[in-house]
């Protein structure tokens, strides 16, 4: 639907940022950045777990796109800097696998979400978010 294509417009035209999010890294450094990018995300799930119109959910998603890729952005800048690039790869893709074992859990949250309790789980997953601040603080 209309909604659909303007969450994939808002996602991909996210990329335009990516060089803000350098350097805003070089600037303020990684942690600053990463606090910024999960604070995004977080706030995407409060927006989208509003009573407010389709209208001002959008907002939710743009924060989403921004936020999604500041945080995969300084995942990576992170790994160099706290590990050098030797083993860059093996880190990274180790990374990156957490992430994907960790994210199987988008599916009971999906059932949850179908079943009724949208409000519950976007609501779960901004506090969720917020309660990573202080890795964001070891970070900077």
């Amino acid at each position: 639907g209309f909604y659909t294509d303007i969450f994939s417009v808002a996602y991909a035209s996210a990329a335009i940022l990516t060089p803000l999010g350098g350097y805003l890294a070089d600037k303020v450094g990684v942690g600053v950045v990463q606090g910024i990018a999960t604070m995004a995300s977080s706030v995407s799930f409060f927006f989208l777990a509003s009573e407010s119109s389709l209208n001002v959910q959008v907002i939710g998603m743009v924060f989403y796109g921004i936020g999604r890729l500041f945080v995969f952005g300084m995942f990576f800048a992170n790994i160099g800097k706290r590990f050098g690039y030797a083993n860059y790869g093996t880190l990274a893709g180790f990374g990156l696998l957490l992430s994907a074992i960790i994210s199987l859990l988008q599916y009971p949250l999906i059932a949850l979400t179908v079943g009724g309790y949208d409000l519950a789980v976007n609501i779960s997953c901004g506090m969720a978010l917020i309660l990573t601040t202080p890795y964001c603080i070891w970070l900077g």
